[in-house]
């Protein structure tokens, strides 16, 4: 019912990529432009075929991040560090040798979002336990964000492209989609509402009632149709 923000290249194939990076020539200069191509070889070379636990491949992923990033018009950097986020998953994270390449700005945001993969959102019926747990987790959430608010926002563009993805799995990912939908729905769309990210708040919010309440959603975009 909303429009999407920035579809991504329809795969990681280098021509794809390439008419992407063209793309991206009316936001950013040349440059910035050249840098993002050297992250995209470098996510390439490292992460290789690997594939995130969802099953989406960790580059789609990331540069399906990246495009959402870009077309809200982040600074460059940030985008850079969207198409590195696969290197922790991939077991291919050196530190050192991000920030000998891409600097040490953009190391410090790809190890930030690695750090918030341990949020998760809890269901309603958790113990004092699990309560105390979540608290845990949303104060270390908060602490990434005093950092650096761009992690918080590759986060967000992130679990924007996890459910774009998931929506295409069918019934094969139902499970995993709607626990993804009811963490997003729980912890990530109103973090987007929080920082003023709309777009993104009602992409993620749109495609949770999608995983979650199909036929509901099917109703009301029918209704708005007929409205229009």
């Amino acid at each position: 019912m909303v429009a999407v923000v920035h579809a991504a290249p329809a795969s990681a194939a280098p021509e794809a990529v390439a008419a992407w990076l063209a793309g991206l020539a009316a936001t950013y200069p040349p440059d910035d432009v050249a840098a993002i191509g050297a992250a995209v070889d470098y996510a390439r070379e490292r992460c290789g075929t690997a594939t995130g636990r969802d099953g989406e491949p960790l580059q789609e992923r990331a540069i399906g991040t990246a495009t959402i990033l870009a077309g809200l018009r982040l600074d460059a950097g940030a985008v850079r560090a969207a198409l590195l986020i696969g290197l922790p998953a991939a077991g291919a994270f050196d530190a050192a040798e991000v920030t000998a390449r891409f600097g040490a700005d953009v190391a410090a945001l790809v190890g930030g979002v690695a750090r918030m993969e341990d949020i998760r959102a809890l269901p309603a019926t958790g113990s004092a336990e699990d309560r105390a747990a979540q608290a845990e987790r949303l104060r270390k959430m908060l602490l990434a964000m005093v950092e650096d608010i761009r992690v918080v926002l590759i986060k967000l563009a992130e679990r924007t492209q996890a459910l774009r993805f998931l929506m295409t799995r069918g019934d094969a990912a139902r499970e995993l989609r709607e626990r993804t939908a009811h963490e997003v729905l729980e912890l990530f769309a109103p973090l987007a509402n929080r920082l003023g990210v709309w777009q993104l708040k009602w992409e993620l919010e749109d495609l949770s009632l999608r995983a979650l309440e199909p036929e509901t959603y099917k109703t009301i975009a029918k209704m708005l149709d007929e409205r229009r």
